[in-house]
């Protein structure tokens, strides 16, 4: 049994405030739209390889 905690977009903040581009597996509507209006932007990729995500993240970022 283990234990899945979602973290707090304030939370987050603390960290990664300097970062434009937030990547996430999966990520809450209320969290996306926190981010999203603090002019930061979230990407949701569906990769399990850092070289898949790679891929998703450029591909992603060239469309914006």
């Amino acid at each position: 049994f283990t234990q899945h905690k979602h973290s707090e977009v304030e939370d987050i903040m603390k960290i990664l405030s300097d970062c434009n581009v937030w990547v996430a597996k999966s990520m809450g509507k209320k969290s996306k739209e926190v981010i999203m209006n603090l002019g930061y932007t979230p990407l949701i990729i569906n990769s399990d390889s850092i070289q898949e995500a790679e891929k998703e993240i450029v591909k992603a970022l060239n469309h914006n």
